[in-house]
């Protein structure tokens, strides 16, 4: 199981997979809300499919937004940590 959150044409989505087929999503209209929106987002999707954030391999992020936009930084640290704090309880 993973997670997608993906930032293409101004729109902020998070996908959860399951292999190749996407299982759920929570889109945000407006990218510039995802430093409030991602987290309790991820929650919620998780909640809503009965998941925890241990049931998660892995988070990706996918983006048209060049590296200095904001929105995407948050994706990719949100990312980076929730992967990190996997990778620590694995061992």
């Amino acid at each position: 199981m993973t997670i997608t959150i993906e930032i293409k044409n101004k729109v902020a989505k998070i996908i959860l997979k399951d292999g190749g087929k996407v299982l759920d999503e929570l889109v945000f209209p407006d990218e510039y809300r995802i430093s409030k929106e991602l987290l309790p987002g991820i929650e919620s999707l998780l909640r809503k499919n009965s998941l925890e954030a241990a049931d998660i391999e892995k988070v990706d992020v996918e983006t048209d937004l060049g590296e200095t936009f904001t929105s995407r930084r948050i994706a990719e640290a949100t990312a980076n940590a929730f992967n990190w704090d996997l990778r620590k309880a694995s061992v």
